[in-house]
Protein backbone atom coordinates (compact mmCIF):
# COMPACT_ATOMS: atom_id res chain seq x y z
CA UNK A 1 0.00 0.00 0.00
CA UNK A 2 2.68 2.26 0.63
CA UNK A 3 2.77 2.73 -3.28
CA UNK A 4 -0.29 4.92 -2.51
CA UNK A 5 1.84 7.37 -1.28
CA UNK A 6 4.93 8.78 -3.34
CA UNK A 7 6.12 12.67 -3.33
CA UNK A 8 3.79 13.03 -6.50
CA UNK A 9 0.60 12.36 -4.86
CA UNK A 10 -1.48 15.54 -4.14
CA UNK A 11 -2.34 16.68 -0.57
CA UNK A 12 -4.65 13.86 0.77
CA UNK A 13 -7.56 16.64 1.55
CA UNK A 14 -8.37 16.72 -2.16
CA UNK A 15 -9.27 13.28 -2.86
CA UNK A 16 -10.99 12.99 0.41
CA UNK A 17 -13.19 15.64 -0.79
CA UNK A 18 -14.37 14.04 -3.11
CA UNK A 19 -14.91 10.35 -1.96
CA UNK A 20 -16.58 11.59 0.95
CA UNK A 21 -19.02 14.31 -1.25
CA UNK A 22 -19.63 10.61 -3.62
CA UNK A 23 -20.77 8.90 -0.89
CA UNK A 24 -23.09 11.53 0.13
CA UNK A 25 -24.74 11.48 -3.26
CA UNK A 26 -24.78 7.62 -3.19
CA UNK A 27 -26.58 7.69 -0.50
CA UNK A 28 -28.90 10.72 -1.77
CA UNK A 29 -29.53 8.72 -4.91
CA UNK A 30 -30.64 5.47 -3.09
CA UNK A 31 -33.16 7.00 -0.69
CA UNK A 32 -34.23 8.40 -4.10
CA UNK A 33 -34.63 5.06 -5.65
CA UNK A 34 -36.62 3.75 -2.77
CA UNK A 35 -38.96 6.56 -2.95
CA UNK A 36 -39.62 7.14 -6.44
CA UNK A 37 -37.64 4.30 -8.37
CA UNK A 38 -41.35 2.50 -9.61
CA UNK A 39 -42.60 6.05 -10.83
CA UNK A 40 -39.12 6.54 -12.36
CA UNK A 41 -38.34 3.34 -14.23
CA UNK A 42 -42.25 3.36 -15.80
CA UNK A 43 -41.23 6.86 -17.35
CA UNK A 44 -39.63 7.33 -20.38
CA UNK A 45 -35.66 7.09 -20.78
CA UNK A 46 -35.68 11.05 -21.28
CA UNK A 47 -38.36 11.69 -18.36
CA UNK A 48 -36.63 14.61 -16.34
CA UNK A 49 -37.43 13.49 -13.21
CA UNK A 50 -35.66 9.93 -14.29
CA UNK A 51 -32.74 12.36 -15.55
CA UNK A 52 -32.62 13.96 -12.30
CA UNK A 53 -31.70 11.18 -10.73
CA UNK A 54 -29.40 9.43 -12.95
CA UNK A 55 -27.62 12.54 -13.07
CA UNK A 56 -27.46 12.10 -9.12
CA UNK A 57 -25.32 9.44 -9.48
CA UNK A 58 -23.41 9.75 -13.03
CA UNK A 59 -22.51 13.13 -11.82
CA UNK A 60 -22.64 13.92 -7.94
CA UNK A 61 -21.53 10.59 -7.04
CA UNK A 62 -19.56 8.65 -9.98
CA UNK A 63 -17.85 11.98 -11.45
CA UNK A 64 -16.96 12.85 -8.47
CA UNK A 65 -15.66 10.31 -7.44
CA UNK A 66 -13.36 9.78 -10.65
CA UNK A 67 -12.28 12.69 -10.28
CA UNK A 68 -10.67 12.25 -6.74
CA UNK A 69 -9.20 8.97 -7.51
CA UNK A 70 -7.57 10.17 -10.54
CA UNK A 71 -6.30 12.77 -8.63
CA UNK A 72 -4.86 10.66 -6.44
CA UNK A 73 -4.07 7.46 -8.67
CA UNK A 74 -2.89 9.40 -11.81
CA UNK A 75 0.66 11.10 -10.05
CA UNK A 76 1.11 7.45 -8.21
CA UNK A 77 0.67 5.25 -11.78
CA UNK A 78 2.39 7.72 -13.97
CA UNK A 79 5.17 8.76 -11.57
CA UNK A 80 4.22 12.58 -12.42
CA UNK A 81 2.87 15.54 -10.44
CA UNK A 82 -0.39 17.04 -11.12
CA UNK A 83 0.22 20.17 -13.22
CA UNK A 84 -1.40 22.57 -10.78
CA UNK A 85 -2.95 21.29 -7.42
CA UNK A 86 -4.51 24.73 -7.26
CA UNK A 87 -6.81 24.23 -9.97
CA UNK A 88 -8.10 20.87 -9.03
CA UNK A 89 -8.52 21.89 -5.70
CA UNK A 90 -11.02 24.84 -8.25
CA UNK A 91 -12.32 22.37 -10.13
CA UNK A 92 -13.99 20.98 -6.78
CA UNK A 93 -16.85 23.76 -6.21
CA UNK A 94 -17.73 23.99 -9.80
CA UNK A 95 -18.37 20.52 -10.30
CA UNK A 96 -20.19 20.08 -7.36
CA UNK A 97 -22.41 23.04 -8.34
CA UNK A 98 -22.93 21.74 -11.58
CA UNK A 99 -24.51 18.46 -10.22
CA UNK A 100 -26.46 20.30 -8.28
CA UNK A 101 -27.84 22.51 -10.31
CA UNK A 102 -28.42 19.85 -13.12
CA UNK A 103 -30.05 17.32 -10.82
CA UNK A 104 -32.24 20.50 -9.34
CA UNK A 105 -32.90 21.35 -13.18
CA UNK A 106 -34.23 18.18 -14.38
CA UNK A 107 -36.81 17.52 -10.95
CA UNK A 108 -38.48 21.48 -11.35
CA UNK A 109 -37.75 21.13 -15.44
CA UNK A 110 -36.17 24.56 -14.90
CA UNK A 111 -34.41 25.04 -18.18
CA UNK A 112 -32.32 27.83 -16.69
CA UNK A 113 -31.13 25.82 -13.77
CA UNK A 114 -30.25 23.19 -15.89
CA UNK A 115 -28.02 25.23 -18.28
CA UNK A 116 -26.29 26.61 -15.62
CA UNK A 117 -25.49 23.46 -13.90
CA UNK A 118 -24.42 22.07 -17.16
CA UNK A 119 -22.77 25.13 -17.93
CA UNK A 120 -20.68 24.29 -14.38
CA UNK A 121 -19.95 20.93 -15.18
CA UNK A 122 -19.16 20.87 -18.74
CA UNK A 123 -16.96 23.37 -17.67
CA UNK A 124 -15.27 21.41 -14.66
CA UNK A 125 -14.77 18.36 -16.52
CA UNK A 126 -13.85 19.65 -19.47
CA UNK A 127 -10.97 22.05 -17.22
CA UNK A 128 -9.82 18.28 -15.29
CA UNK A 129 -9.39 16.46 -19.10
CA UNK A 130 -6.95 18.62 -19.82
CA UNK A 131 -5.27 19.34 -16.61
CA UNK A 132 -5.02 15.17 -16.80
CA UNK A 133 -3.98 15.18 -20.41
CA UNK A 134 -1.04 17.79 -19.57
CA UNK A 135 -0.14 15.88 -16.45
CA UNK A 136 -0.62 12.20 -18.15
CA UNK A 137 1.66 13.35 -21.30
CA UNK A 138 4.44 13.66 -18.69
CA UNK A 139 4.38 9.82 -17.65
CA UNK A 140 7.50 8.01 -16.47
CA UNK A 141 8.41 5.73 -20.26
CA UNK A 142 7.47 2.44 -17.93
CA UNK A 143 3.82 3.67 -17.49
CA UNK A 144 3.14 3.99 -21.01
CA UNK A 145 0.33 1.28 -20.60
CA UNK A 146 -1.48 3.35 -18.41
CA UNK A 147 -0.66 6.37 -19.58
CA UNK A 148 -2.69 5.65 -22.88
CA UNK A 149 -5.93 3.93 -21.00
CA UNK A 150 -5.71 7.12 -19.06
CA UNK A 151 -5.67 9.70 -22.60
CA UNK A 152 -8.48 7.31 -24.07
CA UNK A 153 -10.63 7.34 -21.03
CA UNK A 154 -10.06 11.75 -20.83
CA UNK A 155 -10.87 11.84 -24.26
CA UNK A 156 -14.10 9.74 -24.53
CA UNK A 157 -15.04 12.39 -21.53
CA UNK A 158 -14.40 15.06 -23.71
CA UNK A 159 -16.56 13.76 -25.81
CA UNK A 160 -19.25 13.12 -22.99
CA UNK A 161 -19.24 16.92 -21.94
CA UNK A 162 -20.05 17.76 -25.86
CA UNK A 163 -22.63 15.31 -26.14
CA UNK A 164 -23.98 16.79 -23.18
CA UNK A 165 -24.04 19.75 -24.36
CA UNK A 166 -25.86 19.34 -27.03
CA UNK A 167 -28.41 17.67 -25.26
CA UNK A 168 -28.66 20.52 -22.92
CA UNK A 169 -29.26 22.70 -26.10
CA UNK A 170 -31.76 20.11 -27.76
CA UNK A 171 -34.07 20.83 -24.19
CA UNK A 172 -33.91 24.90 -24.52
CA UNK A 173 -33.74 25.41 -28.25
CA UNK A 174 -34.73 22.53 -29.76
CA UNK A 175 -31.71 22.32 -32.14
CA UNK A 176 -30.58 18.91 -32.00
CA UNK A 177 -33.23 16.21 -33.67
CA UNK A 178 -31.56 13.01 -32.90
CA UNK A 179 -32.01 11.08 -29.93
CA UNK A 180 -28.86 11.35 -28.72
CA UNK A 181 -29.12 10.06 -24.62
CA UNK A 182 -27.95 6.73 -25.32
CA UNK A 183 -25.03 7.90 -27.13
CA UNK A 184 -24.57 10.04 -24.38
CA UNK A 185 -24.90 7.49 -21.89
CA UNK A 186 -22.82 4.16 -23.72
CA UNK A 187 -19.70 7.45 -24.18
CA UNK A 188 -20.06 7.93 -20.16
CA UNK A 189 -20.41 4.91 -18.88
CA UNK A 190 -18.18 2.45 -21.53
CA UNK A 191 -15.90 5.29 -23.04
CA UNK A 192 -14.88 6.88 -20.28
CA UNK A 193 -15.65 5.38 -17.11
CA UNK A 194 -14.97 1.84 -18.15
CA UNK A 195 -11.70 2.52 -19.87
CA UNK A 196 -10.47 4.16 -16.57
CA UNK A 197 -11.48 1.43 -14.62
CA UNK A 198 -9.79 -1.56 -16.78
CA UNK A 199 -6.34 1.09 -16.86
CA UNK A 200 -6.15 1.58 -13.21
CA UNK A 201 -7.28 -2.31 -12.31
CA UNK A 202 -4.42 -3.52 -14.46
CA UNK A 203 -2.26 -1.75 -12.16
CA UNK A 204 -4.09 -1.78 -8.71
CA UNK A 205 -5.42 -4.98 -8.70
CA UNK A 206 -2.12 -6.81 -8.34
CA UNK A 207 -0.48 -4.19 -6.23
CA UNK A 208 -3.41 -4.57 -3.60
CA UNK A 209 -3.72 -8.44 -4.18
CA UNK A 210 0.27 -8.51 -4.10
CA UNK A 211 0.15 -10.56 -6.98
CA UNK A 212 3.31 -10.18 -9.27
CA UNK A 213 4.72 -11.61 -12.30
CA UNK A 214 2.44 -10.90 -14.42
CA UNK A 215 3.40 -6.98 -16.12
CA UNK A 216 -0.06 -5.34 -17.50
CA UNK A 217 -1.21 -8.76 -18.66
CA UNK A 218 -3.15 -8.31 -21.88
CA UNK A 219 -3.51 -4.77 -21.31
CA UNK A 220 -2.34 -3.24 -24.81
CA UNK A 221 -4.61 -5.99 -26.84
CA UNK A 222 -7.39 -4.66 -24.50
CA UNK A 223 -7.33 -0.99 -25.00
CA UNK A 224 -7.63 -0.64 -28.76
CA UNK A 225 -10.40 -3.41 -29.06
CA UNK A 226 -12.52 -1.26 -26.26
CA UNK A 227 -11.45 2.32 -27.43
CA UNK A 228 -11.99 1.39 -30.92
CA UNK A 229 -14.81 -0.74 -30.38
CA UNK A 230 -16.70 1.96 -28.20
CA UNK A 231 -16.39 4.54 -31.27
CA UNK A 232 -17.42 1.97 -34.14
CA UNK A 233 -20.89 1.22 -31.52
CA UNK A 234 -21.40 5.01 -30.90
CA UNK A 235 -21.66 5.57 -34.64
CA UNK A 236 -23.54 2.95 -35.00
CA UNK A 237 -26.38 4.16 -32.69
CA UNK A 238 -26.02 7.97 -34.32
CA UNK A 239 -26.91 6.30 -37.70
CA UNK A 240 -29.05 3.80 -36.81
CA UNK A 241 -27.01 0.56 -37.94
CA UNK A 242 -28.95 -2.64 -38.72
CA UNK A 243 -29.50 -5.40 -35.66
CA UNK A 244 -27.06 -7.75 -37.65
CA UNK A 245 -24.46 -4.26 -38.31
CA UNK A 246 -24.66 -3.41 -34.50
CA UNK A 247 -23.96 -6.96 -33.16
CA UNK A 248 -20.97 -6.99 -35.15
CA UNK A 249 -19.87 -3.80 -34.25
CA UNK A 250 -20.43 -4.99 -30.27
CA UNK A 251 -18.20 -7.91 -30.80
CA UNK A 252 -14.51 -5.94 -30.08
CA UNK A 253 -15.60 -3.88 -26.82
CA UNK A 254 -17.15 -7.13 -25.25
CA UNK A 255 -13.75 -9.36 -26.36
CA UNK A 256 -11.75 -6.68 -24.65
CA UNK A 257 -14.30 -7.06 -21.51
CA UNK A 258 -13.86 -11.05 -21.74
CA UNK A 259 -9.89 -10.80 -21.84
CA UNK A 260 -10.21 -7.80 -19.00
CA UNK A 261 -11.89 -9.89 -17.02
CA UNK A 262 -9.34 -13.37 -17.48
CA UNK A 263 -6.74 -10.63 -16.50
CA UNK A 264 -8.66 -9.60 -13.14
CA UNK A 265 -8.89 -13.18 -11.68
CA UNK A 266 -5.72 -14.58 -12.84
CA UNK A 267 -4.19 -11.76 -10.94
CA UNK A 268 -6.77 -12.72 -7.61
CA UNK A 269 -5.97 -16.10 -8.36
CA UNK A 270 -1.90 -15.84 -7.94
CA UNK A 271 -2.06 -13.44 -5.00
CA UNK A 272 0.20 -13.76 -2.03
CA UNK A 273 -2.00 -11.85 0.10
CA UNK A 274 -4.41 -14.95 1.41
CA UNK A 275 -6.74 -12.90 2.88
CA UNK A 276 -9.26 -11.32 0.53
CA UNK A 277 -10.67 -7.87 2.14
CA UNK A 278 -13.52 -6.32 1.23
CA UNK A 279 -12.33 -3.99 -1.25
CA UNK A 280 -10.84 -7.02 -3.12
CA UNK A 281 -14.22 -9.27 -2.92
CA UNK A 282 -15.93 -6.05 -4.13
CA UNK A 283 -13.65 -5.97 -7.16
CA UNK A 284 -14.42 -9.45 -7.94
CA UNK A 285 -18.12 -8.51 -7.68
CA UNK A 286 -17.43 -6.23 -9.84
CA UNK A 287 -15.77 -7.76 -12.79
CA UNK A 288 -18.57 -10.81 -12.52
CA UNK A 289 -21.10 -7.33 -12.96
CA UNK A 290 -18.90 -6.21 -15.91
CA UNK A 291 -19.36 -9.25 -17.78
CA UNK A 292 -23.00 -9.62 -17.28
CA UNK A 293 -23.71 -6.10 -18.59
CA UNK A 294 -21.29 -6.76 -21.21
CA UNK A 295 -23.14 -10.11 -22.06
CA UNK A 296 -26.58 -8.49 -21.70
CA UNK A 297 -25.63 -5.33 -23.76
CA UNK A 298 -24.40 -7.43 -26.60
CA UNK A 299 -27.74 -9.18 -26.89
CA UNK A 300 -29.97 -6.16 -26.80
CA UNK A 301 -27.64 -4.48 -29.49
CA UNK A 302 -28.45 -7.78 -31.66
CA UNK A 303 -31.63 -7.35 -30.94
CA UNK A 304 -31.91 -11.09 -29.66
CA UNK A 305 -33.18 -10.30 -26.19
CA UNK A 306 -34.31 -6.93 -25.08
CA UNK A 307 -34.42 -6.39 -21.15
CA UNK A 308 -36.82 -4.08 -18.87
CA UNK A 309 -36.38 -0.13 -19.01
CA UNK A 310 -32.95 0.69 -17.92
CA UNK A 311 -31.62 -2.74 -17.18
CA UNK A 312 -28.59 -2.28 -18.79
CA UNK A 313 -27.67 0.89 -17.49
CA UNK A 314 -28.07 -0.36 -13.78
CA UNK A 315 -26.06 -3.03 -14.06
CA UNK A 316 -23.00 -1.51 -15.65
CA UNK A 317 -23.74 1.86 -13.45
CA UNK A 318 -24.74 0.50 -10.01
CA UNK A 319 -23.71 -3.51 -10.48
CA UNK A 320 -19.94 -3.01 -12.32
CA UNK A 321 -18.99 0.49 -11.11
CA UNK A 322 -21.06 0.45 -7.63
CA UNK A 323 -19.74 -2.37 -6.90
CA UNK A 324 -15.71 -1.20 -7.90
CA UNK A 325 -16.26 2.35 -6.80
CA UNK A 326 -16.94 1.19 -3.06
CA UNK A 327 -14.42 -1.54 -3.40
CA UNK A 328 -11.87 1.07 -4.21
CA UNK A 329 -13.26 3.78 -1.58
CA UNK A 330 -12.31 1.07 1.34
CA UNK A 331 -9.00 0.62 -0.25
CA UNK A 332 -8.29 4.55 -0.87
CA UNK A 333 -9.97 6.70 1.86
CA UNK A 334 -8.30 4.55 4.96
CA UNK A 335 -4.71 4.83 3.62
CA UNK A 336 -4.94 8.48 3.28
CA UNK A 337 -6.07 9.38 6.56
CA UNK A 338 -3.66 6.62 8.06
CA UNK A 339 -0.65 8.19 5.73
CA UNK A 340 -1.88 11.97 6.76
CA UNK A 341 -2.53 10.97 10.50
CA UNK A 342 0.18 8.24 11.25
CA UNK A 343 3.02 8.08 8.84
CA UNK A 344 5.23 10.31 10.71
CA UNK A 345 4.82 8.49 13.64
CA UNK A 346 4.70 4.60 12.20
CA UNK A 347 7.96 3.06 14.02
CA UNK A 348 8.51 5.44 16.88
CA UNK A 349 5.10 4.51 18.44
CA UNK A 350 2.24 2.34 18.06
CA UNK A 351 -0.10 3.44 15.48
CA UNK A 352 -3.28 1.52 14.72
CA UNK A 353 -3.34 -0.87 11.07
CA UNK A 354 -4.77 0.27 8.18
CA UNK A 355 -7.82 -2.82 8.98
CA UNK A 356 -7.94 -1.95 12.61
CA UNK A 357 -9.51 1.53 11.42
CA UNK A 358 -13.10 0.46 10.41
CA UNK A 359 -15.05 -2.27 10.84
CA UNK A 360 -14.58 -5.23 8.73
CA UNK A 361 -17.18 -7.71 9.74
CA UNK A 362 -19.80 -4.74 9.29
CA UNK A 363 -18.08 -3.81 5.80
CA UNK A 364 -18.60 -7.44 4.83
CA UNK A 365 -22.40 -6.74 5.37
CA UNK A 366 -22.33 -4.07 2.83
CA UNK A 367 -20.58 -5.61 0.67
CA UNK A 368 -23.40 -8.28 0.01
CA UNK A 369 -25.66 -5.42 -0.22
CA UNK A 370 -23.73 -3.50 -2.69
CA UNK A 371 -23.28 -7.44 -4.48
CA UNK A 372 -27.00 -7.80 -4.30
CA UNK A 373 -28.07 -4.31 -5.38
CA UNK A 374 -27.43 -3.87 -8.93
CA UNK A 375 -28.59 -7.16 -9.61
CA UNK A 376 -31.96 -7.10 -7.77
CA UNK A 377 -32.59 -3.30 -9.26
CA UNK A 378 -31.97 -4.46 -12.74
CA UNK A 379 -34.60 -7.98 -12.29
CA UNK A 380 -37.09 -5.58 -10.93
CA UNK A 381 -36.39 -3.09 -14.01
CA UNK A 382 -36.50 -5.70 -16.88
CA UNK A 383 -39.78 -7.62 -14.88
CA UNK A 384 -41.19 -4.05 -13.94
CA UNK A 385 -41.95 -5.13 -10.73
CA UNK A 386 -42.03 -2.39 -7.77
CA UNK A 387 -41.02 -4.17 -4.84
CA UNK A 388 -37.73 -6.02 -6.70
CA UNK A 389 -37.09 -2.51 -7.60
CA UNK A 390 -37.39 -0.93 -4.00
CA UNK A 391 -35.45 -3.81 -2.81
CA UNK A 392 -32.50 -3.26 -4.51
CA UNK A 393 -32.76 0.47 -3.56
CA UNK A 394 -32.76 -1.16 -0.04
CA UNK A 395 -29.71 -3.13 -0.73
CA UNK A 396 -27.76 -0.17 -2.37
CA UNK A 397 -28.71 1.76 0.71
CA UNK A 398 -27.34 -0.62 2.73
CA UNK A 399 -24.06 -0.97 1.30
CA UNK A 400 -23.44 2.68 0.62
CA UNK A 401 -24.67 3.51 4.41
CA UNK A 402 -22.55 0.67 5.84
CA UNK A 403 -19.85 2.52 3.41
CA UNK A 404 -20.66 6.12 4.48
CA UNK A 405 -20.04 4.60 9.03
CA UNK A 406 -16.52 2.78 8.52
CA UNK A 407 -15.86 6.33 6.63
CA UNK A 408 -16.50 7.91 9.48
CA UNK A 409 -15.26 5.69 11.82
CA UNK A 410 -11.80 5.68 9.62
CA UNK A 411 -12.00 9.49 10.17
CA UNK A 412 -12.67 9.53 13.73
CA UNK A 413 -9.91 6.91 14.19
Amino acid sequence: MNSLATRHAPDVALPLAHFLTGVAAALLGGLALLAWAPRLLAQPVGAFPTLAVTHLFTLGWLAMTIVGATYQMVPVVLEVQLRSERLARAGYPVLLAGAALMVAGFWTARVALLIAGGACAVAALVVYAGHIIATALGAHPRARVAQRFILAATAYLVLVGVLGGLLIAAFRWNLVHADLLPVHAVTALLGWATILAMGAAYRLTPMFALSHGHGDGAAALVLPLVAVGTLVVLLGLLLGWPRAVMAVAGLPPCAAIAVFVRDQWAFLRTRRRPHLDTGLRLTMAATLYLAATAAVAWLGLAGLWRPGHGAVVILGLLGWLGCLVAGQTYKIVPFLVWYRRYAARAGREKVPLLREMYDERLAALGMWGLAAAGLVLAAGAAAGTPWLQRLGAVCWLVGYGVLAWNLGQVLRA
